[in-house]
């Protein structure tokens, strides 16, 4: 079985598996906001951008639309999500959250931490070596705190 996890401060804040018995397969793009004040994921969007054609223009609508300046996002890749992935999705990653994603191939993974509008503040990792993400994972660690008025992360691949 092949099993994916977010750990946001050693615990486990999401988890995925695209066989096996779980039965909660994500495969595709998995974001995942970041609460500010309390350090915590709190909720998941997920696109089948490997399967669904359509999920790629949900993906471009779903960063640009629905996130609003100073959102603070996590986004992993469990499985496969470049198949079907259109150019608007890459180019809204960049233009806004500072995540380079337009080298990667079929079976391409990726993790990136990122604050819309604040592209320098952008954390990626990625492989393109497997033939599936699961093969060479991106793995990035995100550890979490604030001072009182500010989120700080650490990260590191």
């Amino acid at each position: 079985m092949r099993i994916g996890h977010v750990k946001v401060n050693g615990t486990i804040a999401s988890r995925s598996s695209f066989c096996g018995e779980r039965g909660n397969s994500t495969r595709g793009v998995n974001i995942h906001m970041l609460d500010p004040s309390t350090c915590r994921v709190w909720l998941l969007n997920h696109f089948d951008t490997h399967r669904k054609p359509e999920d790629s223009d949900r993906l471009n609508a779903y960063l640009t639309h629905r996130l609003t300046h100073g959102d603070v996002i996590i986004g992993v890749v469990y499985d496969e999500a470049m198949r079907l992935m259109n150019e608007e999705p890459k180019n809204t990653l960049l233009d806004q959250y500072g995540v380079n994603i337009h080298d990667l191939q079929y079976g391409g993974s990726f993790a990136f931490v990122a604050q819309k509008g604040f592209q320098s503040k952008a954390m990626l990792q990625k492989d393109n070596r497997g033939r599936f993400g699961n093969a060479h994972p991106a793995n990035l660690f995100v550890a979490t705190y604030t001072t009182g008025k500010h989120l700080v992360l650490r990260c590191r691949s």
